[in-house]
Parts: structure tokens; C-alpha cells; sequence
């Protein structure tokens, strides 16, 4: 009896969506034919078509696609910009990890979605994730498409940024601190006497980057030490982009004596670079770096680093997306936690003077030392 009546609620389900798809037809001016095809993405339709199909569902509140096996909740991760691409480093699949850790402790499943790629020009962003059924969602946004956030959260359609922080009161975010702790790195580099330091920094703009920019600035400004913008190198913030940083860095006329990177997979570019290139590090070069797992541990030397943990930072905002679609909770998530500074192998007192490399990697001779910055040769 039981399978019978699960059975008569599936079918009782169907004539719903079947009566629903005839309303939003009705209201398009077209068949229920073309209405599913532009629901479902299942076939031809034109723009204008698939157009007023959406602002028609929108309208009458369709909610007919994309539902999940009952009982079970579905929560996305969504990417407005740019996807998960291996060039970020290991930083999104850290995130990731900790998202689905957090989702499946509280019961819930989850879904990567590329907002770009399949979002319709026509549907609002609440549509366009119920037509995915989602019933939350960790958005994952760069400085190009933080106003998506913004809009979604203003929808009012469950979301949590993460990796960002913002000023408007509707979104709910997790985040960490590092301009502290990156004040903290260029601070040690200071007091072991470097005056000349390199900045390698992700050419992606966001808060995160934004801060410890900001800190390298601020921090060699209190030390009276000029900000020379040969030393600020922006690179794609994988490994080949801190090998590149290096090599520029230590080309120039007046190399630094110490660099600071500021994503893992730079770091590790650089530290490799050294290697190859056979300059010493700590005792030739300071490197300090950016870890946001345990990248720091397997390098050799083990790297002097500013850590955050994103995979707590993504069960954070896992497990508060599905609380909060449960109903568990109703309260905004606005959490900024701070990174910490750990000294380790990669940092040591400033050399007399710096190492300067031909693009081939050859040694060249230091150019002398000229300027009020205090620096070394």
C-alpha cells in the first residue's frame, strides 16, 4: 500500500508540472511543446521565444524542473565569472573539499554550476538556480562579478559568498584576514635588514589580494622605505607565474633580497626557480609565501608562510548554507576569521648583497646602489 501511494504521488507530481508548463505556455504565446523545450534546454527554440518563456515562468512562479529525489536537499557551489580552473592553484579544490564535507554533514547534496555558461539573459537568478534544483547556494566570485553576489542576495534566494567580504548587509559571507599577518611577513623580512623586496601578486583583483597589497605598501611606508613599482610583480598565480616573478625580479638592475609571494602555487614557482637557478635561499634570497592548506610542508626548504585554511573556511560556509535551507537557523553569516604568520625555513638575514640573474639564469654583476630607500645594492 505504502509503494502504491508513493507511486500516486509521482504521477500527482507529473499532472502538477504538466498544468504548470500549459500556464507558462499560455502566458508566452506559445505551445506546451516549446514551453518545455525552452524550460528543460531540450531543443530548438528561438530568442524571443526562449525569452518570454522564462519572464513567463517567472511570472507564475514555475518551480517544475530540476527537483531532487524527496527528502534530500541540494546546495550549489557557483562560479559567476570564472570556473574552477587549475591555474588558481589549490586553493578552490581545498574549498571545495571543505563545502562538501560541510554539505554532507548536514544531509545535503551538492552541485557545481557555472552561472556564465548556462544562465538564460531573460531569468533571474533565483530561477535560474530553482531550474538547477538548488535550494542554496557558496558563490565563489571574483572583482569582475562580486555584483552578482550582490544581486542574488538581494533576490533574497539563499547564498553565502566565500573568499570575499562585503559592505552591503544582505550578503552573507566567509572570509579570512590576511593583511594583518602579511603586515606581520614584511615586517620579519624588515627587521632581518631587507630593504629591497619583491611583491608577487595574483593579477585577479579581489579583497583578498587587494589587503595584502595593501599591507606590503603600508608596512615598508612605516619603515620609510620607497615604494619602488619594479619591485610589484602581477602574474597569474600559479606555479610558471611566481618562476616568471623571480626571473624578472632578480633581472633587475637593483634585484630585492627577499620576495613576497603571495599565493601557494607562486611560492612554490619561486622556491623552484631558485633552485634551478642555483641561488641559495635563505642565505642569497628571503622568500616568504602563501599557504592556504599544507603546501608549506612538502617544499624544501619548508616555506616561511601567511596560512589560512580554506577547507574549514569552505565547511564553514557548507554546513551554514544547508542550516540555513533546513530552517535551522536564520541568522546572517557575515564571519571574517584571521589568518596567522609562521616562520620557517625560507626566511633569513639580508645577504651584503643581492643576486642578479641573466634571463639564462647566469649571475650578473649588482648595479650600485642609488636612492634614499636604505636599501642594499
Amino acid at each position: 500500500m505504502e509503494h502504491l501511494y508513493d507511486e500516486w504521488n509521482v504521477i500527482r507530481d507529473d499532472e502538477v508540472q504538466m498544468s504548470s508548463i500549459r500556464q507558462v505556455a499560455m502566458l508566452a504565446n506559445v505551445s506546451p511543446a516549446t514551453a518545455s523545450r525552452a524550460l528543460n534546454h531540450s531543443g530548438p527554440v528561438s530568442p524571443a521565444a526562449r525569452s518570454r518563456v522564462l519572464m513567463a515562468a517567472q511570472r507564475v512562479g514555475y518551480r517544475g524542473l530540476g527537483r531532487v529525489t524527496a527528502g534530500v536537499s541540494r546546495i550549489g557551489v557557483a562560479y559567476p565569472h570564472l570556473p574552477v580552473l587549475a591555474e588558481f592553484g589549490g586553493f578552490d579544490a581545498a574549498l571545495l573539499s571543505g563545502i562538501a564535507r560541510g554539505a554532507a554533514e548536514e544531509r545535503c547534496d551538492l552541485a557545481l554550476v557555472d552561472i556564465a555558461a548556462t544562465k538564460q539573459r531573460a531569468e533571474s537568478y533565483t530561477h535560474y538556480f530553482e531550474r538547477h534544483g538548488l535550494q542554496g547556494v557558496v558563490v565563489r566570485a571574483h572583482g569582475e562579478s562580486r555584483h552578482v553576489c550582490e544581486t542574488i542576495a538581494e533576490e533574497g534566494f539563499p547564498s553565502v559568498v566565500v573568499a570575499d567580504r562585503f559592505e552591503n548587509p544582505d550578503v552573507n559571507f566567509v572570509c579570512y584576514n590576511s593583511e594583518e599577518d602579511s603586515r606581520r611577513a614584511i615586517e620579519h623580512l624588515i627587521s632581518l635588514g631587507h630593504r629591497r623586496i619583491g611583491l608577487c601578486v595574483h593579477m585577479v583583483r579581489d579583497s583578498d589580494h587587494d589587503d595584502r597589497r595593501r599591507a606590503y605598501e603600508s608596512t615598508l611606508r612605516a619603515h620609510g622605505i620607497e615604494i619602488d613599482p619594479e619591485l610589484i610583480v602581477e602574474v597569474i598565480a600559479n606555479a610558471e607565474g611566481g618562476e616568471s616573478a623571480f626571473n624578472r625580479l632578480l633581472g633587475l638592475p637593483r634585484p630585492p633580497t627577499a620576495i613576497f609571494f603571495t599565493d601557494p602555487l607562486a611560492t612554490v614557482g619561486g622556491i623552484r626557480r631558485a633552485l634551478e637557478t642555483g641561488v641559495r635561499v635563505p642565505e642569497e634570497l628571503s622568500i616568504v609565501g602563501f599557504d592556504d592548506s599544507d603546501l608549506r610542508k612538502i617544499t624544501h626548504p619548508m616555506f616561511t608562510a601567511v596560512c589560512q585554511d580554506a577547507i574549514r573556511m569552505g565547511r564553514i560556509a557548507g554546513k551554514w548554507i544547508a542550516s540555513r535551507i533546513h530552517e535551522e537557523t536564520t541568522e546572517s553569516l557575515r564571519l571574517r576569521s584571521n589568518a596567522y604568520f609562521e616562520i620557517n625555513r625560507t626566511s633569513g638575514v639580508a645577504p651584503p648583497q643581492p643576486v642578479r640573474l641573466s634571463p639564462q639564469g647566469e649571475r650578473l654583476e649588482v648595479h650600485e646602489r642609488t636612492g634614499t630607500d636604505g636599501g642594499h645594492a
